[in-house]
């Protein structure tokens, strides 16, 4: 799937897919046979011991109920600052007071039960897209159809790249040739140079954090004494060990103002510039060098795991449940369903 539409058609945040599991909760699968959901353990002594896969190591928290060491990192996930001895009194307590529900029969409670399945879809989940699904077991065929989109590969493959504010006064909006016939345009070009340096001396009299507070400074300027500077962010690239005229494959930006982008350090603004339609003063917001890496730099890879796997991960999940509903024809229990809180389950108002 192409990078710009896996980012849009995830059908699921990771979130939203255990969100997605709720509703699968309250569902039962058709088909010949009935689907048989996993019991809830009915007899105490089950839960006293250490569960299987645990490695048996046990704290004596309480004489009659085992503390493994699954329940000691669970609970200090949730409490890193408690004392391993609360956390073992927290979990035998638990663990007494399951034995104690179990004997008085409310094993079978439907709260119960549907807890324990919602406890295993999440495990399930966990298990299946946090332990075994990782950015290195994406097929590489997927990290190449996702360089190869428009919007990507000039991440990796680029000429030098500049991401501008550009705070200009603008005299044509034609064409080069329209502009260079304009007597009107010509004339605003030359007396539009002082006022261009005015601004630049204002803007340029102290430092700026970022984007935003030269953007601020540019509004009040315009609206207290230049109404017709205005403000336009954007981002180009541009090749310099060739002419103007040999740029290609890109939007061709003015050679004035793509050398007035070079010769300005990021985070600090340019002296104006003029190009064929007006007056430029540039705030360099960041400068990529150019670079030609392929999906065969490990670099690259390296990169579109850390930017991309997130979506992939989610269209995965949002795939796998799907297919689970494929493959298990569903009844719905309807009564149950217009009970749900659909804004808690899915963020949507």
């Amino acid at each position: 799937m192409p990078a710009a539409e896996t980012t849009k058609r995830a059908l699921y945040t990771w979130p939203a897919a255990i969100a997605a599991v709720a509703f699968v909760w309250l569902v039962r699968c058709g088909g010949e046979e009935a689907f048989v959901p996993p019991a809830v353990p009915e007899e105490p002594g089950a839960l006293s011991g250490v569960p299987a896969g645990e490695g048996g190591v046990t704290f004596s928290a309480e004489a009659s109920v085992g503390v493994s060491a699954g329940d000691l990192s669970f609970l200090r996930e949730q409490s890193p600052q408690t004392a391993d001895d609360t956390l073992a009194a927290e979990a035998a307590l638990r663990r007494v007071l399951a034995m104690e529900a179990v004997k008085a029969g409310l094993g079978r409670d439907p709260s119960v039960v549907r807890a324990y399945w919602r406890a295993l879809a999440q495990v399930l989940l966990k298990q299946k897209f946090e332990v075994e699904h990782t950015p290195d077991t994406v097929p590489m065929s997927t990290w190449e159809d996702i360089y190869w989109e428009g919007g990507v590969r000039p991440l990796f493959d680029h000429f030098d790249t500049y991401f501008v504010l550009d705070m200009q006064v603008i005299c044509c909006f034609g064409s080069l040739s329209v502009c260079a016939g304009d007597v009107a345009a010509q004339a605003c070009l030359r007396d539009s140079e002082a006022k261009t340096w005015e601004i630049y001396e204002q803007l340029s009299a102290r430092p700026y954090a970022d984007a935003d507070e030269v953007t601020a400074a540019a509004t009040r300027l315009k609206a207290e004494k230049y109404p017709d500077l205005s403000v336009r962010p954007y981002s180009f690239q541009y090749n310099f060990a060739v002419s103007h005229e040999k740029q290609r494959g890109y939007t061709v930006i003015n050679r004035n103002v793509a050398l007035a982008a070079r010769d300005t350090p990021p985070g600090t603004i340019s002296k104006p510039t003029r190009s064929n339609h007006g007056w430029h003063i540039l705030y360099v917001k960041e400068h990529l060098p150019e670079a030609h890496g392929t999906p065969a730099d490990p670099d690259v890879i390296a990169k579109m795991k850390e930017k991309f796997y997130a979506p992939i991960r989610d269209r995965d999940v949002a795939q796998y449940l799907q297919s689970l509903v494929m493959r298990h024809p569903v009844s719905l229990y309807e009564e149950e369903i217009r009970g749900l809180d659909w804004e808690r389950l899915t963020g949507i108002r």
